[in-house]
């Protein structure tokens, strides 16, 4: 099983991607810089967004980072979680991607509900971790849950993360949390040898209460609390990832 790491999602520049990658020795676990990409950036790879470099800036960022992670959205078309067409649709974009960047990363996070297993075999074979998130869609009832991500029981995912939130910083309550922890169970179950995690409006504030609360090794991840005027504030991300090292090391001391 892969280790646990700190996820920090939108970094779109190299000086805030080679400070916080600074960070890594100094908190001694692993920090996943999250780069974002859709297909809109390939598409258009000269223009970059809030939280994005853009596809022509992306390979200077993903080394910045320490060759770490990108959370690929697949928006050209509607049929990337159904069958070997949407596989090699996304698996194009991919490509497409990797070419603009001339390097690859750590790790890729596939931000679509329910995408084909076979995409994930694909972007392994290039010796690449994959997450399978699992959004809001996916998180409706604990059956059909179930159901779904068996079918990724066979193909080695390396992460998978619960993540309700969307992005935009919503907290999780006291009865989301109590459903992530539920799903966080059935991934384990279902995916064995598959390290699990979860995102829910993660702050300094509040990773600590809820990292204790669903009382196990999991990685996490946190964007939308993290941003000041739409953009990932690196002060933010700095006090965001010494709170979760911290309560990270309480949790494996037992």
């Amino acid at each position: 099983m892969k280790p646990v790491y700190i996820g920090v999602t939108g970094v779109k520049d190299e000086t805030t991607a080679a400070y916080l990658h600074s960070l890594e020795r100094k908190c001694g676990i692993y920090i996943s810089q999250n780069i974002l990409c859709c297909s809109g950036n390939i598409q258009e790879p000269h223009i970059a967004g809030n939280q994005n470099p853009g596809a022509h800036g992306l390979g200077r960022v993903i080394r910045a980072a320490g060759l770490s992670s990108v959370h690929y959205h697949c928006c050209s078309d509607t049929r990337v979680a159904s069958g070997d067409l949407g596989s090699d649709i996304l698996m194009s974009e991919i490509d497409q991607m990797l070419s603009f960047a001339g390097v690859n990363p750590n790790i890729i996070q596939l931000n679509n509900a329910w995408p084909s297993p076979n995409i994930f075999s694909r972007i392994k074979s290039y010796g690449i971790n994959v997450v399978l998130q699992c959004p809001k869609e996916t998180l409706t009832d604990f059956y059909s849950f179930e159901q779904k991500i068996s079918a990724y029981a066979d193909v080695g995912i390396d992460y998978c993360l619960i993540d309700p939130s969307g992005g935009v910083g919503n907290e999780l309550t006291v009865e989301t949390a109590a459903q992530v922890k539920k799903y966080l169970s059935l991934a384990e179950k279902h995916l064995p040898t598959t390290r699990a995690g979860f995102a829910g409006g993660l702050c300094a504030a509040n990773v600590a209460e809820l990292y204790r609360y669903m009382d196990g090794k999991y990685f996490v991840c946190a964007q939308g609390k993290l941003k000041t005027h739409k953009t990932l504030d690196a002060h933010k991300a700095h006090d965001f990832i010494f709170a979760t090292a911290d309560v990270m090391r309480e949790i494996n001391k037992k």
